[in-house]
C-alpha cells in the first residue's frame, strides 16, 4: 500500500483539490471534474446551509408543565454560531400532524430559549416538536430539527396515601385512527443486503454488509453460505452483532448468487441483487487510527477511464482527484486532516 501523499502530487485539505501523478495525461476529464468540483463548491457557499439543535430539560412531559429549551443555530459546514438567520420557527404537533403552537424566536448570537406549556385543553399524546430557520426549507423537510415526546395525562395523587399515581397516558378518542392500517404479513426472516460502493459489479472483489431481523423486527442471529448458479459455496458468513456482519466474495459474469440461511433450525433463501457489468468498487478500510485506505478497482475494459474522487463533509469538499482508473489502486487519507463528522466519499 502506498501512501496517498505520495500517490498524489498535490494534497491541499479545506476546500483545496489534490492532483495525482496521472492528472497531466487526463487533459480531457479532467476539465469535466473540475467544473463539476467547482459549481459544487460555488453552490455551498451562494446557499449555505443552517442546522439547528434544541436541548431541552427533560425527556417526557406532564399535561400542564411547560417543556423548556435552548436552540442553537449553527452553519452546516462547520458547526459555529449563524450570523445568518435572525428568527427561529417552533412547532407543537400532535400525532395527528396538527400544529397545536407556533413561536417565532429572536435569535442573538446563533442562540435563544423559550418554553411551551402543554395546556390542559390537550389530551396525553406523543407530541413532536419541530425547529427551523427559513434558510433551512430551502433544503426540504429533511434538514428541520424534530424530536418526540411521550407527554402524560396530569399528575394525579393516591387519595389514600397521597402519593403520586403511576403515570398514564389517555389517548382522547378523536385522536385515535378510524382504521387500522393492514401490514402486510411479514416472514419469519427478512435478509437485507448492502453491496459497499452501491451496487456488485461482476469480476471486481466485492464486500456485502447485511442485516438480519425476525418477524417482528427483533434482531436474528443468523449463519449461511452463499452460493452460485453452479450450486457452489462462495462464501460463508454469520451475524456478528444484532443481526448484523458481512461477508467478502467475488462476483463472476453471468453467475446469480443465493444466501441460504439458517435461522431458529430453519433454512431460508434470499437472492442477492444482481452486479452489473460494468463500473468501479470502492472500498473504504477504516480500522487504522491515522488512515483511511481508499481502494478503487476497475475491470480491464475500464482501464485508462478518467475517475473523479471527492471527500465531502456537511456539504463541503475537504478534498478531491482527478485519476486514471486502473486495476487497483490504494490510497491513504491521513485523518487529522479531516473535519470531525461523517465523511462521504465519492
Amino acid at each position: 500500500m502506498r501512501s496517498f501523499s505520495s500517490a498524489l502530487l498535490t494534497v491541499l485539505f479545506s476546500g483545496s483539490f489534490f492532483c495525482c501523478s496521472c492528472f497531466l495525461s487526463a487533459q480531457s476529464g479532467e476539465k469535466g471534474f473540475k467544473d463539476f468540483f467547482s459549481s459544487y463548491n460555488n453552490f455551498s457557499r451562494a446557499y449555505t446551509q443552517e442546522k439547528v439543535y434544541l436541548h431541552f430539560d427533560n425527556n417526557s412531559y406532564f399535561i400542564g408543565e411547560t417543556i423548556w429549551f435552548k436552540a442553537y443555530v449553527l452553519l452546516a459546514e462547520n458547526h459555529h454560531y449563524s450570523p445568518m438567520s435572525k428568527t427561529l420557527y417552533v412547532e407543537l404537533l400532535n400525532s395527528r400532524g396538527d400544529v397545536l403552537h407556533r413561536q417565532k424566536l429572536k435569535i442573538e448570537n446563533g442562540q435563544c430559549n423559550s418554553g411551551i406549556f402543554l395546556s390542559g385543553d390537550w389530551y396525553a399524546d406523543y407530541y413532536e416538536v419541530r425547529a427551523y430557520t427559513r434558510c433551512m426549507l430551502n433544503f426540504g423537510e429533511a434538514v428541520v430539527f424534530s424530536r418526540v415526546f411521550p407527554v402524560m395525562d396530569p399528575i394525579s395523587y393516591n387519595k389514600k396515601t397521597g402519593e403520586p399515581n403511576p403515570p398514564s397516558m389517555s389517548f382522547s378518542k378523536s385522536d385515535l385512527p378510524v382504521k387500522r392500517i393492514e401490514l402486510k404479513p411479514q416472514r419469519n426472516l427478512n435478509l437485507d443486503f448492502y453491496p459497499e460502493g452501491g451496487h456488485l459489479i461482476d469480476s471486481l472483489p466485492a464486500i456485502v454488509a447485511f442485516k438480519a431481523t425476525g418477524r417482528k423486527g427483533e434482531d436474528a442471529l443468523i449463519s449461511g453460505n452463499l452460493f452460485n448458479s453452479r450450486k457452489e459455496v462462495v462464501s460463508i458468513f454469520s451475524s456478528m452483532h444484532q443481526g448484523m456482519g458481512y461477508f467478502e466474495f467475488f462476483p463472476e459474469p453471468g453467475q446469480e448468487y443465493t444466501a441460504k440461511v439458517m435461522y431458529e433450525g430453519r433454512e431460508h433463501d434470499f437472492e442477492l441483487p444482481g452486479a452489473l457489468p460494468w463500473g468501479y468498487t470502492l472500498r473504504i478500510n477504516n480500522q487504522n487510527p491515522d488512515f483511511l485506505a481508499v481502494n478503487i478497482a476497475a475491470r480491464p475494459q475500464e482501464a485508462g477511464d478518467s475517475i473523479g474522487l471527492a471527500l465531502t463533509c456537511r456539504g463541503k469538499i475537504y478534498a478531491r482527484a482527478v485519476l486514471q482508473a486502473k486495476s487497483e489502486q490504494v490510497f491513504q487519507i491521513p485523518k487529522q486532516a479531516l473535519p470531525s463528522g461523517v465523511q462521504q466519499i465519492t
